[in-house]
């Protein structure tokens, strides 16, 4: 393969990723609006538009580097456009977070709608510890059949903290009652 087409393999493959992510952004949201839902906890709109912007930004670099870049060695062109791809996987995970992601919050319980590790229900009867970590600014509710994550980048976040100070009880909740309060 030529350089040449090289070049042209690899914008084609860039603007094939860039519309995808775009596709994806659009019609990849599956909001799950649970029966009785006190609150769906989702991603807000500046973080999937970060997500996006990280998702793009690769593979349009890479277009343009790829045809404007003179590189006239083809193992030199073939590394650029690898770690331009690996950069758009890395991107694109976020935006799979960001828009599949969410957790639905009733009366009997959360249940959690994850891309990676799919749907799982923690009831609040079940609900064995509330733990807080800083570091990565979430919650962890643990039951003898689930753990769920509840990130505090997700919108209805107050309505959440509200919820688990009314359905766990209080001795559960002793390591995380200043931050749910804070919330």
């Amino acid at each position: 393969m030529g350089i040449g087409t090289l070049r042209i393999a690899l914008v084609v493959l860039a603007g094939g990723i860039v519309v995808f992510w775009l596709l994806f952004a659009l019609l990849g949201s599956r909001k799950r609006d649970g029966q009785n839902a006190i609150v769906v906890l989702r991603y807000g709109s500046v973080l999937q538009m970060a997500a996006l912007v990280f998702a793009l930004a690769p593979p349009s670099l890479m277009a343009c580097s790829v045809w404007l870049r003179p590189l006239e060695n083809e193992m030199r062109l073939l590394t650029l456009g690898a770690s331009f791809l690996a950069t758009s996987v890395i991107g694109g995970l976020l935006l799979i977070e960001v828009v599949r992601g969410q957790i639905v919050v009733n009366e009997e319980g959360l249940t959690r709608f994850s891309p990676w590790t799919g749907q799982a229900t923690l009831r609040w009867a079940d609900v064995e510890s509330v733990r807080y970590s800083a570091v990565n600014r979430w919650f962890v509710l643990r039951g003898s059949n689930a753990s769920i994550r509840v990130s505090r980048h997700l919108k209805g976040m107050h309505t959440f903290a509200e919820t688990v100070k009314r359905k766990v009880a209080t001795e559960r909740l002793s390591a995380v009652a200043e931050v749910l309060n804070t919330v």
